[in-house]
């Protein structure tokens, strides 16, 4: 009896505690596993590689008892049987027969899976092989191995584990453009002529294990800033722009293991560990668990090549070892974030600035027993944020996401044809916008408005649209200087900066870098020359790149040092000032053979700043020795200025360094504009700290004749090799982002009663929205009555003055798109198509500002106000015509505007993000993206997709970034013009441009020519008045005639036409309209 009983104890307990099946997997109806998301299929090919899969299966029966499931079905040649079962809590053992009665031919027989591909890591018996992060165009299968155990990690986080006798292969699809890897594990036999084949194996799901090391003590800001600049974090103490607030805290998987993100909420607003700067340079963190690997989950600010920190890690043997963080291989600018050798990027997401991420990074500890970790900072000027950091007993298997995009011609991208002359007489040549020679009128001076006009004719107002000369494009043949000087004017640009001419006129073989090369001065000054005979005036920095010689007699000059140092010696060293000044006496007093007159003289040479990108704070502390002058030198200063102030840290975290570094920087800029007006004799207006909207420049710019400033919109960042591919993008809309960065942070530091020019700006390709750049930066210009506007850059090198050589990110001198941005900004801002706003504000800058807490950065709501009237700064209390200065309050928008219209318009901003110019002429739509401009003269719809109408213009059928605009070439209103150049304007770029995801975030290849069109037809639909017929002519790139157009007219006087980029050969992004 008691036999009996035990028998039915047994059995009750082997059907009450069966095992089941693991919530993570799934078996479906035709037998397929599904694994989280992964799906594992049956896979056949049979003679000429014809595919039988899972699906094919037929006469499906399907089964359990006591927790396995079995699968039957007809499978092509033969049958397929699968049995699933869990042999563990989290284990489970698959099996799977084919039995074909007669021989069934097999190429081979596997059960896949696929998985995005990306560059992974697998563990096959324990060593690490890792997957491509992108396809060679050669390897089809990257990995192929026998193996017992096999590690995958998934993109949940968890490793999916395979034990048995297994064939495993990996076959790279993207191949045949599919962006994923097939996982396969194949039968046995996998190829034949097959009666019986099976395969058999366990799999589990290793959860992702981790012992977080608690940062709730060290840990100093939260993931969130609210006032920018303010020293108080946090994160990098952005503000609310560009911050980290949408980082959830919890658990985050990470390859097998996971970190815990703290809530700041629950721990005083704290919640991640940041060093450096402005903050801490150390902190130390006790450890209470173990582990012979450490994981980090972190991320760096404004980081610079090499080593960016370390960390101490202390042991209980009471030894301890120090681990470098190298920036590029262990830890990755937290803004634009791309894989590294260590540092994967495991989570991203977007703040309103920019696309972002954090890395996970792991290394290899020498024991598993560590009590105490110290961060410590090793470059001050970089930020290194922790928010996590978790303990393990092996490697992680991080999947880093990389999907190349190549740009090919296709439908969607045209072979574009880029002439390199404009036709006279055609449609696209300005040249009649010039007024020659230039310095007819006598001087540019600074008119009692605050804008340039002439010495000899002060009525008159002139407003430059030019273009950058960088390196060898500075020198030319005189045939090429030529062409050159013709070629821009009839583009209607009428100012050229020389940029980057400065280390190219040193004489290469003196001791000497003051003395010049009189063959490469001879060739610049017969460059000046002609440009200023066909009009174009000309404005240069005196110290650019130009590199001291070893010889130079400089003390404080650091040798071997790449950095342009003089930027940082000028404000302490006499003797590097001299050596500016004996550059800019040799070459401002040379008598140009080809006008006569040395560069001193000539009313051509209208403007000159001193330095380029000088600001001291950003370039103090580049070379370690000539920080420390600065260090030594900032007591004496404060015994001086401040007698009464204890003296604290010498670094830019002290407001009182900011000030005596601005004041070291004002003195120096006072002496070498007195050494060019009194020793050289020079009535060229002067300009200096040429960058940055920083509210305390203010203080140096208004002892300038005019206020001068750089921007660029999605430049790129260089994650690995300054300058050099790979290169970051964060294909960010400007209009989506409140005008940010160009023209919204130019707005503010413009200073009233002052000419304000702006001699480096770029819309960056291969940014998607560039098209917005035209509008963007001609219509606010012209909305604030600026004065100058100079594209950077035309050309980098002769070469490419006078050929197609390479598509650049930044020259555009074979680049239409940034051409015809241009050609609108000439309409809208030179011509004065927009009108500019009649209400002004000003910031109010006290000439005794480092004296009060007054915040060093523009309030954001101030800078936006730009959107929609004339904004500016003004120092102290100097009076300007028609401008009202705002408290702090009403710039910060925490008090109403003078204005009650005005303040309601600001409103409209700020609460719906609908930017209406207080003209009425432009309308900026945050949300949608959108950019409406209208005037008598021209009209302009910029749109990410769908339709938009602005005054007369109407565009529909858009399904890309774009701006399409209408502009009278006869000066008559559009509505009765019988000339109007109608442009286009998509996207342009190189073929096989190629990037590493489908983004375009990361270009690793600029490509070759010839240049690719975006093409996307759009209706247009333009109201006109009078009853005169219309032709339109679609124009190649120089002017003359690719085709007519069709155009149908309805009622009320409206004109429409397709728009097609292909229509024509050699693609078209202009018409004109004539009737």
């Amino acid at each position: 009896m008691k036999k009996i009983l035990m028998l039915f104890s047994l059995l009750v307990s082997s059907t009450l505690f069966a095992l089941e099946l693991p919530s993570w997997l799934t078996i479906k109806r035709d037998g397929t596993l599904q694994i989280e998301s992964l799906n594992a299929k049956i896979l056949h090919f049979g003679a000429g590689f014809v595919q039988t899969g899972q699906r094919d299966i037929s006469d499906i029966t399907q089964g359990e008892n006591n927790g396995t499931v079995t699968i039957s079905g007809k499978f092509g040649g033969g049958k397929i049987h699968e049995t699933v079962t869990p042999i563990a809590d989290n284990q489970v053992e698959y099996q799977a027969k084919l039995t074909c009665p007669n021989p069934w031919v097999t190429l081979g027989i596997m059960l896949q899976f696929n998985l995005p591909a990306k560059s992974r890591s697998l563990l096959l018996d324990g060593e690490t092989r890792s997957l491509p992060a992108e396809f060679d165009g050669k390897k089809q299968f990257p990995l192929t191995a026998r193996v017992k155990k096999v590690l995958i990690p998934l993109d949940s986080g968890s490793v999916l584990q395979l034990t048995g006798d297994l064939t495993l292969k990996v076959q790279d699809n993207r191949k045949f453009d599919d962006p994923t890897f097939s996982i396969r594990l194949y039968f046995n036999p996998a190829q034949g002529t097959l009666n019986v084949s099976s395969l058999k194996f366990r799999f589990s799901l290793i959860q992702p294990i981790s012992h977080p090391i608690d940062l709730s003590e060290v840990v100093n800001l939260g993931f969130a800033d609210e006032v920018a600049g303010d020293g108080k974090g946090g994160w990098t103490d952005q503000g609310k722009e560009n911050d980290l607030r949408m980082l959830k805290p919890g658990r985050l998987p990470a390859g097998g293991s996971a970190f815990e993100i703290l809530d700041p909420a629950k721990n005083g607003g704290r919640s991640a560990l940041v060093l450096g700067r402005t903050f801490d340079k150390e902190r130390s963190v006790e450890v209470e668990t173990t582990g012979s690997h450490l994981y980090l989950l972190h991320a760096a600010g404004w980081p610079t090549a090499g080593t960016l920190g370390e960390i101490e890690v202390f042991y209980r043997n009471g030894s301890k070892e120090s681990i470098e963080i190298r920036h590029g291989r262990d830890i990755g600018n937290w803004w634009m974030p791309v894989h590294l050798d260590n540092a994967v990027m495991i989570w991203n997401a977007e703040n309103r600035s920019s696309y972002v991420g954090l890395y996970a990074s792991q290394f290899k500890l020498r024991r598993n027993d560590p009590i105490k970790l110290t961060f410590r900072m090793r470059k001050s000027s970089s930020l290194w944020m922790v928010v996590a950091a978790t303990l393990g007993e092996a490697p992680l298997l991080l999947a880093a996401e990389t999907l190349p995009t190549y740009i090919m011609a296709g439908k969607e991208w045209i072979p574009l044809d880029a002439p390199h002359d404009i036709v006279p007489g055609t449609p696209l040549d300005f040249s009649g916008m010039l007024d020659a020679p230039a310095g007819k009128y006598g001087r540019v001076v600074v008119a009692p408005d605050g804008h340039f006009s002439f010495a000899n004719a002060p009525d008159r107002r002139i407003k430059f649209v030019g273009v950058n000369l960088c390196f060898s494009a500075n020198f030319l043949s005189k045939e090429s200087a030529d062409a050159l000087a013709e070629r821009l004017a009839r583009m209607g640009y009428n100012a050229v900066r020389l940029h980057h001419q400065d280390n190219q006129l040193v004489k290469k073989n003196s001791p000497d870098s003051t003395e010049l090369d009189l063959e490469q001065l001879d060739k610049l000054e017969y460059l000046f020359a002609a440009l200023k005979k066909r009009g174009l005036y000309i404005t240069t920095d005196v110290y650019v790149s130009r590199k001291l010689k070893p010889a130079e007699k400089i003390p404080e000059k650091v040798p071997g040092n790449s950095f342009f140092q003089m930027k940082a010696l000028l404000p302490i060293s006499k003797a590097a000032r001299r050596n500016w000044e004996r550059f800019a006496r040799n070459w401002f007093t040379h008598r140009n053979p080809y006008t006569g007159m040395t560069w001193a003289e000539d009313p051509a040479f209208y403007l000159v700043s001193f330095t380029n990108e000088n600001n001291l704070y950003t370039v103090w502390d580049k070379a370690p020795e000539i920080a420390k002058l600065y260090q030594e030198k900032f007591p004496g200063w404060m015994a001086k200025q401040h007698p009464d102030e204890p003296i604290e840290s010498a670094d830019i975290s002290n407001r009182r360094f900011q000030e005596f570094l601005y004041d070291c920087q004002h003195r120096s800029i006072l002496e070498q504009a007195r050494f060019l007006r009194e020793e050289l004799g020079m009535k060229t207006l002067c300009t200096d700290v040429n960058m940055h909207n920083k509210v305390p420049l203010a203080l140096l710019r208004d002892d300038l004749d005019a206020v001068d400033d750089h921007k660029y919109h999605d430049h790129p960042a260089f994650p690995e090799n300054d300058w050099g591919l790979p290169m970051l993008f964060r294909q960010r809309s400007a209009i989506g982002s409140y005008g940010d960065e160009v023209p919204l942070q130019l707005l503010a530091p413009r200073l009233f009663g002052k000419p304000f020019s702006i001699t480096e700006y770029k819309f960056c390709p291969p940014n998607r929205y560039r098209a917005e750049g035209g509008p963007l930066i001609g219509g606010y210009a012209a909305l604030q009555d600026w004065d100058a506007l100079y594209h950077f850059a035309w050309s980098h090198s002769s070469r490419n003055v006078d050929k197609l050589v390479d598509f650049s990110i930044f020259d555009i001198a074979h680049e239409p798109l940034g051409q015809l941005s241009d050609r609108l900004t000439m309409f809208l801002f030179r011509r004065g198509d927009i009108s500019p706003a009649q209400a002004a504000y000003a910031y109010p800058v006290p000439k005794n500002l480092w004296d009060t807490d007054q915040p060093l950065l523009y309030p954001r709501s101030f800078e936006q106000l730009g959107l929609i009237t004339r904004i500016g700064t003004v120092v102290g209390n100097r009076a300007t015509a028609g401008v009202k200065q705002l408290s702090l309050k009403q710039a910060a928008a925490e008090a109403p505007l003078p204005d009650p219209a005005v303040e309601k318009l600001r409103h409209t901003l700020l609460t719906r993000g609908i930017a209406t110019s207080s003209t009425g002429e432009l309308q900026l739509n945050v949300s949608a993206k959108t950019l409406t401009l209208v005037s008598p003269r021209s009209e302009s719809v910029t749109l990410p997709a769908g339709k938009l109408s602005a005054g007369r213009l109407t565009v529909t059928g858009a399904t890309v970034p774009q701006t399409v605009s209408v502009s009278s070439l006869d000066g008559v209103p559009l509505g009765r013009s019988s000339s109007i150049l109608i442009f286009h304007m998509t996207n342009v770029l190189s073929q096989r441009m190629k990037f590493g995801d489908s983004g375009l975030h990361l270009l690793e290849n600029r490509g070759t020519f010839p240049l690719l069109l975006r093409r996307d037809p759009v209706e247009i639909t333009l109201k006109l008045e009078g009853d005169a017929p219309v032709t339109l002519t679609a124009l190649k790139l120089d002017g003359t005639s690719a085709g007519t157009v069709a155009v149908t007219r309805k009622k009320g006087g409206f004109f429409h036409f397709t728009a097609d980029p292909g229509a024509f050969s050699g693609g078209t992004m202009v018409y004109h309209l004539t009737r």
